[in-house]
């Protein structure tokens, strides 16, 4: 039996406030079972645009932990698993999310100096799709026509200007790494 989504959500905050003081010697030992089980739960449930929805709240909290404990020295080897895992984010969630699952990608890649030319080639073609979505951005949001934004309502990441910009950065991180 599966505890309610308010529970979850509850046990995944305390969660994010003590990810800060595991122990550095404990982390190869906690985070790779805490890693893959938050990555298949954010996976497995449906992404929400609304932040007052709780599976918007719940689905934040897991992305925020997955983001501070992805320069841990015990995360190391789970960096590929956290790599895609954040690439999903950033092809299934909203902004929010997005920006994040950026900001992991980037402290990985500076811990890590290195990124395999698979990973660089996912990471370009999700620039791509988001220089193509751009133009119909710019169309829906600053056309005579365009309705007025909910503040609530988060767009998706492939649809955002802030994960655009994050994005850009990951890529100059990317090709400076491999001119290394």
């Amino acid at each position: 039996m599966t505890a309610d989504l308010r529970t979850r959500f509850n046990v995944a905050c305390e969660l994010r406030e003590l990810v800060d003081t595991v122990r550095e010697a404990e982390t190869g030992r906690v985070f790779p079972h805490m890693i893959s089980t938050i990555l298949d739960l954010l996976r497995s449930s449906d992404p929400a645009s609304h932040k007052d929805a709780p599976e918007y709240q719940f689905r934040r909290v897991l992305t925020e932990i997955i983001h501070r404990v992805s320069t841990s020295e015990g995360c190391r080897p789970h960096f590929p698993a956290i790599l895609n895992g954040m690439l999903y984010i950033i092809h299934h969630d909203n902004e929010e999310n997005g920006v994040t699952a950026c900001k992991t990608i980037l402290d990985i890649l500076r811990a890590a100096r290195a990124s395999s030319e698979e990973f660089a080639n996912e990471v370009f073609k999700l620039l791509q799709v988001l220089f193509t979505n751009v133009k119909a951005l710019i169309v829906d949001l600053f056309s005579e026509n365009s309705p007025l934004l909910d503040p609530a309502q988060v767009p998706p990441s492939l649809r955002s200007f802030r994960v655009l910009s994050e994005m850009t950065i990951v890529v100059v991180t990317i090709s400076q790494a491999q001119t290394q």
